[in-house]
């Protein structure tokens, strides 16, 4: 992640020493970005997906940048066994500090055209892994008189809804209502819930399953923010390593967006209304390659 002078954080070299920071997704996108700037703030984080490839060439990345060694551990968090195994791996080392729920799968799609499976591919993932981690990790935490954070990354929508990602918007709108309860719930054990509302950061696997080779589209959504530009990877890197650590320990059960004021403006779907059935079966066909 060589920084340029702009990039680089504003917060002191130590702000996250030693805290062990869990994110699941964490080979790549935001995840890779998030786990990338805690360990240049001090954090040891541990980095979680399905792809052990893709995890040991970010592990490998980190560290020849920070010099921080990077723990991974290759896991399905729809399966909740495999979860449990996870979780047990981590605290083998040390017990976590920070657990961040960022793993997703997204695609554009009419909902009357969702199938069954299609629609468990991006819940299960969302909503039920998220929780598996949450309820793990928040589990040993309480049993054994720890203190702890949780993050977890929604998306604008789950606060107002969004048309064309209905799967995604109904499991990131029930992972703020977890992260409202359970900072109710365990905030009195120690254990802190915040959430974060990312808009558009441009991702090579998002941006692909959402806006396949659609300049126009990608056109009319930059006019639709406010900032006139889409978001920087290390700025929300920077907002989540500032959630999750001691400065932020009186912030609990909200969701911070983070998106140039775009939510503001509405999700200007209209365009999409008006995509005819060829459009729509291109996208279709784009996911499948």
């Amino acid at each position: 992640m060589n920084n340029t002078a702009s990039e680089r954080s504003p917060f002191r070299s130590d702000l996250l020493a030693g805290k062990r920071i869990l994110i699941t997704g964490g080979g790549t996108g935001l995840g890779k970005a998030m786990a990338h700037r805690m360990a240049a703030l001090g954090a040891l984080p541990v980095i979680c997906g399905r792809r052990s490839e893709v995890l040991t060439a970010t592990a490998q990345e980190i560290y020849a940048e920070t010099g921080t060694t990077v723990q991974t551990v290759s896991c399905d968090i729809r399966d909740s066994a495999a979860v449990q195994n996870m979780i047990d791996t981590v605290w083998q080392t040390s017990p976590l500090d920070v657990l961040i729920n960022n793993a997703a799968g997204n695609f554009l799609a009419r909902t009357e055209t969702l199938s069954a499976r299609a629609f468990d591919a991006v819940t299960s993932i969302a909503m039920n892994g998220n929780a598996y981690c949450s309820i793990g990790v928040g589990r040993r935490w309480i049993d054994s008189g720890r203190s702890g954070v949780i993050l977890n990354v929604l998306t604008a929508g789950a606060a107002g809804g969004r048309a064309f990602t209905v799967p995604l918007t109904m499991a990131k709108a029930a992972m703020l209502a977890m992260t409202k309860s359970l900072a109710v719930e365990w905030g009195p054990k120690g254990v802190r819930s915040i959430a974060v509302a990312p808009g558009l950061f441009p991702t090579p696997g998002a941006w692909q399953q959402l806006y396949p080779e659609d300049r126009d589209k990608q056109a009319t959504m930059m006019r639709a923010i406010p900032v006139g530009r889409y978001g920087k990877h290390h700025e929300f890197a920077d907002l989540c390593a500032f959630l999750v650590s001691d400065a932020a320990s009186y912030l609990n059960g909200d969701m911070i967006t983070i998106d140039g004021g775009r939510a503001l403006k509405g999700m200007d779907v209209d365009d999409l209304l008006s995509w005819p059935a060829e459009k729509w079966d291109a996208i279709k066909q784009a996911r499948k390659r």
